[in-house]
């Protein structure tokens, strides 16, 4: 189900100790995980069956970058892996000026930060409630009135080691765009610990995938070219203003392929999209936050 709200000066979503300041173009759904079940999958004649699984409350927020939660520590937990899963990110609390969605827990499936020469930059991020959930008729947000800190803009964000041998407000690079995905599936497993007389009290774990990471560079055609293949890692760090920096280090960026163009008037731009390999050593980090 949807709850077709929309993102105001009264939206708010709390993570953990953040408060984060909700752009329109934002959703909360509740996906109802259907599935077919594996003992009927080799049946073509049951192929219609389905089970619905357990529902978890999904944010899909589009968000300003400020100072109050553009933390280095908020993000390093987001991405840090215990035993091969993500750790939680903390409760998770959504108000609609209206009615309160809190859990207990929560897992960030999704990164997305970008930006464009001159312009304001742009993030999504998509969280995942678990544990228990309440709704309330009434709930007071965490903060009284509008959200502050000024949004941080192209000006704001500095790219090293490999990406670029210019700043960015020497206008080589035109656009960025960064995903990180923790690439999150509903785990099927149900057991005893989770049942009090015989009651579902918490929702299973959201189990970790693969952490995936890609990074899209576009620069104008006549500055210098980048490498095919950095060596070493690369840097992108962002200083919201009032804030403090938050450096995400990429580990051995590989580009797919140079060679392709995009044509924009009047200028001609150069687009590079790279995967994150991860470091030398296997099991080493895609990415590292600081």
């Amino acid at each position: 189900m949807s709850t077709n709200w929309s993102p105001g000066l009264r939206n708010q979503v709390s993570l953990g100790s953040i408060v984060l300041p909700v752009q329109p173009g934002s959703s909360l759904s509740m996906p109802r995980n259907l599935t077919i079940p594996q003992m009927f999958s080799g049946n073509n004649l049951f192929q219609f069956v389905h089970v619905e699984g357990l529902q978890f409350p999904v944010l899909d927020l589009q968000l300003f970058i400020t100072a109050p939660w553009w933390l280095a520590a908020a993000m390093q937990l987001w991405f840090t892996r215990t035993d091969d899963d993500v750790q939680s990110a903390g409760a998770l609390s959504f108000w609609n000026g209206v009615t309160k969605i809190a859990t207990t827990a929560s897992k960030v499936n999704l990164l997305v930060v970008g930006g464009s020469l001159g312009q304001i930059l742009r993030c999504r991020l998509v969280i995942v409630g678990m544990g228990d959930i309440t709704i309330a008729a009434t709930g007071t947000p965490p903060l009284a009135t509008k959200l502050t800190g000024a949004p941080a803009t192209f000006q704001h964000v500095a790219l090293g080691s490999g990406l670029s041998s210019t700043p960015l407000d020497a206008k080589a690079v035109a656009s960025f765009d960064l995903t990180l995905s923790n690439n999150l599936d509903v785990c099927p497993e149900i057991n005893d610990a989770l049942f009090v007389a015989g009651v579902l009290t918490t929702l299973p774990e959201q189990n970790s995938g693969q952490l995936t990471g890609s990074l899209r560079l576009v620069k104008q055609a006549k500055a210098a070219p980048l490498a095919e293949e950095l060596s070493g890692n690369s840097t992108i760090a962002i200083t919201p203003p009032g804030g403090t920096v938050a450096t995400i280090t990429l580990m051995r960026p590989v580009c797919h392929d140079p060679r392709e163009m995009s044509v924009q008037f009047p200028r001609q731009l150069k687009e590079y999209n790279y995967t994150l390999l991860g470091g030398a050593t296997p099991g080493d980090p895609i990415m590292t936050i600081a």
